[in-house]
C-alpha cells in the first residue's frame, strides 16, 4: 500500500501510535502533522506535561490556527460528513 505525502493526525490517533503501538504504518508518510489542539489534548492528562510537548514538536511538524486554518477544518469536515452520508 502505498503511503500518503503528508498526514495531519488527530488526537485518538497520536494516542493509538504513542500509547498502544497501534497505526505505526501512518508515520510513514513524507509529512506527519500534528494540530496545536492535539498537542493539548494529547499532554494534558500527562503528569509531565512539558517533556510531551517538546517531545512532539521535536517529532511532528506543528499547524498553529488561524482562522483561514479553522475555515478550511471546517471545509474539509462537511465534505467529509457529505461523502458518508449521502
Amino acid at each position: 500500500m502505498e503511503h500518503p505525502q503528508k498526514i495531519l493526525l488527530d488526537t485518538s490517533i497520536l494516542i493509538e501510535i504513542l500509547d498502544h503501538k497501534k497505526h505505526l504504518e501512518l508515520l510513514q508518510a513524507e509529512e506527519v502533522y500534528l494540530s496545536i489542539i492535539t498537542i493539548y489534548e494529547y499532554i494534558r492528562y500527562k503528569k509531565d506535561k512539558k517533556f510531551y510537548k517538546t517531545k512532539l514538536e521535536q517529532a511532528f511538524t506543528i499547524i498553529q490556527l488561524d482562522n483561514n486554518t479553522l475555515e478550511k477544518a471546517a471545509e474539509i469536515f462537511t465534505k467529509l460528513k457529505e461523502k458518508k452520508h449521502p
